[in-house]
């Protein structure tokens, strides 16, 4: 991809241009006597940090570089269009869903959208803000057992049946969104999903924020932008070489393209960073270029060593695949071990509450044993996102850490099948909670209490961000459940319960 962002801007700025225009810093560097590392680096973003003026381009009304960007980035992906998105996925996902709803032609009066229940919070807040009705379609729980034996749960694959099954029983539904991939790197059958909803007159937007690696790795799965899929968004700073913050939105179906424009200049920002689309670029221009398979050989290579240890465990593509997902993304790193809360429920030895392994436990260990930050835990397992980014030897220390984890749960818990050693749950469950602060302010039996009632708002945990209850729905005891046991584990619970 040729990188036009970056050459107009060394033009305009190598004409040295004196500005009397926002933004205030002018371009200059601050006055601070001892400059910081921070310092440092935002002097040196505020050098180059152009605005909207004779001589650059415009992002809602492109004629210059920023069209020329545009162009190639849509020549790159194979789209119809491709647009940068200054304020994340979340901007895409709105305009996304907004441009299939209140477009030129209104879809047609259909007010209902099929939505992937493990969705990002902006789908459901999209949602609300377009009073569209939701009708929820729930990604079945991946459970496998591995040879040692070895249980864990996962949000799954949406189903294509239940997709044909809801699209028959909603005629106003208009469109769908799903996640693909997952955070903890599950993949939907697109191709057929959009298949389906196509022949329904529906739109299928896929938000595929953890996927923006897939279009340059021909050995990994195949992005939904070759899948049928009619709207895709991607987060460039999640896997690539780009800053926080920066997104695409890609369009497939022309059809849409100018609702898609028309609500991008509603969603985003009227002051888009220059900085945030060079960065795109850039990214985009050295993923397309970057030979991955020595990446890959060291993600395979990993993944083999951890197999062979006695209690840390990866989910492995096999895994998914043989248990009702349809296909998975290898380079993201899912952690668990063998002594999880299936596998005591399942022990000869009744398991002690709170005496599994969490994936809050895992977390605090990897960081206190070589510190190692994840990405996010789960109730039974930790992710980690590797990117190209990561060398040998980051994948080496990484394991070193492991062996050193498994090490320490072979010294506290049993062999056997029977799990954790009946001598020791009391002190591994000081140790499961030791170092991880929680900032709920809500009991166990104050949840309970809650059983039947309607929640009075949207209640989640972050990350991943998918909503655990929406304002209004009732409070099961499944649910209940669920809540108590992230309270347990010390995980912030978002959005008020009482």
């Amino acid at each position: 991809m040729e990188r036009f962002i970056s050459e107009g801007m060394d033009e305009y700025l190598g004409k040295t241009p004196v500005p009397w225009h926002m933004p205030g810093h002018k371009r200059k560097q601050s006055n601070i006597d001892s400059l910081s590392n921070i310092d440092v680096a935002l002097n040196m973003a505020m050098a180059v940090d152009v605005t909207e003026v004779p001589g650059t381009d415009d992002l809602y009304n492109p004629k210059d570089m920023i069209k020329n960007s545009l162009d190639s980035l849509a020549q790159v992906y194979g789209t119809y269009a491709s647009y940068y998105l200054v304020n994340g996925s979340t901007g895409g996902i709105l305009t996304a869903i907004t441009a299939c709803f209140r477009g030129n032609n209104e879809n047609n009066g259909k007010n209902k959208i099929l939505v992937a229940r493990n969705c990002h919070k902006s789908v459901y807040n999209t949602v609300e803000l377009l009073g569209l009705e939701p009708i929820y379609i729930y990604p079945k729980k991946l459970c496998a057992r591995g040879d040692s034996p070895h249980v864990y749960s996962i949000e799954g694959s949406v189903n294509p049946k239940e997709v044909e099954k809801l699209c028959t029983a909603n005629p106003e539904i208009g469109a769908m969104v799903l996640t693909s991939p997952t955070y903890e790197g599950v993949l939907s059958d697109i191709k057929s999903i959009a298949e389906i909803l196509h022949r329904y007159g529906i739109k299928l937007i896929v938000d595929e924020a953890h996927g923006a690696h897939l279009p340059f790795m021909s050995e990994l799965p195949a992005s939904a932008i070759s899948c049928g899929a009619d709207l895709v968004v991607q987060s460039l700073h999640k896997t690539m070489d780009s800053l926080t913050q920066t997104a695409v939105l890609h369009v497939i179906d022309s059809s849409i393209d100018e609702d898609i424009r028309k609500y991008l200049s509603v969603y985003m920002t009227s002051s888009p960073s220059y900085i945030f689309m060079y960065s795109m670029e850039r990214a985009i221009s050295l993923a397309e270029g970057r030979d991955n398979s020595e990446y890959l050989r060291c993600i395979r290579e990993f993944r083999d060593r951890v197999s062979k240890l006695s209690n840390v465990r990866l989910v492995e593509k096999k895994d998914v695949c043989e248990n009702g997902g349809f296909d998975y993304d290898e380079t993201r790193l899912v952690i668990t071990t063998r002594y999880n809360k299936a596998v005591l429920n399942d022990s000869k030895e009744s398991a002690v509450s709170g005496t599994y392994l969490t994936g809050t436990w895992i977390g605090y260990k990897l960081d206190k044993i070589g510190k190692i930050v994840v990405e996010m835990t789960g109730t039974d397992y930790a992710v980690l996102i590797s990117t190209p980014a990561d060398s040998a030897e980051d994948f080496e220390h990484l394991y070193r850490v492991l062996e050193i984890l498994d090490g320490e749960i072979d010294a506290m818990c049993g062999n056997g099948e029977s799990g954790i050693k009946s001598n020791s749950p009391a002190a591994f469950a000081v140790e499961n909670r030791q170092g991880i602060s929680s900032e709920n302010n809500i009991s166990s039996e104050q949840i309970k209490g809650l059983i039947g009632t309607k929640a009075i708002d949207n209640v989640y945990v972050y990350p991943p961000g998918s909503y655990i209850l929406t304002r209004g729905e009732v409070i099961t005891e499944a649910i209940a459940e669920r809540l108590i046991e992230y309270v347990e584990q010390g995980k912030e619970i978002r959005g008020k319960l009482r």
